[in-house]
């Protein structure tokens, strides 16, 4: 039973990884501008609150 559950727990982990991995490589491919673009956004919809 123990091995069983440590292999869910190492398999999670490793989708966890592969997961975390995957956001920050899209987030890097993001061009600048799209960020900037999201800042200014929010920046005028708090300005105009």
């Amino acid at each position: 039973m123990r091995k069983r559950i440590a292999q869910v727990g190492h398999r999670f982990d490793a989708f966890l990884r592969a997961f975390v991995d995957a956001k920050t490589r899209v987030a890097s491919t993001l061009p600048e501008n799209a960020k900037d673009n999201c800042s200014k956004e929010m920046e005028s919809r708090a300005a105009g609150l």
